[in-house]
């Protein structure tokens, strides 16, 4: 993950896509498990600049990032970016519920599950 990493950030000096989402999303997984959020942002960045093809789990692991720490405003933005391109899922919900709890915001974690209930995409899972 960390040749695909230096790969990445070299291809994004340069201006230059390299691969498709896949290689993208494997390495945004890999940058929110070394909880390397600055990183991660440049490349989703990127991958918006260069429409490579930003799917639910790419969402999933910036929205982890930016709850891990505490940046919710960003984590709010990127969770809009996914529902205007229709690309929120269950994970994207849980990573998003997760993350107001471990801010400690608890009035926009219960906020955020009644509008999930009300659009009927509440599940036993989140």
């Amino acid at each position: 993950n960390k040749l695909l990493i230096d790969l990445i950030q070299e291809s994004m000096e340069r201006n230059i896509v390299i691969a498709g989402a896949a290689a993208y999303g494997i390495a945004l997984r890999a940058l929110s498990i070394s909880k390397q959020l600055a990183i991660g942002l440049k490349v989703y960045q990127f991958m918006g600049i260069h429409q490579v093809q930003i799917e639910a789990n790419h969402y999933s692991h910036l929205i982890r990032m930016c709850a891990q720490d505490k940046l919710m405003g960003e984590a709010e933005r990127i969770y809009q970016d996914a529902m205007s391109f229709n690309q929120v899922d269950t994970i994207v919900r849980q990573n998003m519920l997760w993350g107001y709890f471990r801010a400690n915001m608890t009035s926009k974690a219960v906020n955020f599950l009644q509008r999930v209930i009300a659009s009927g995409h509440f599940n036993a899972t989140i």
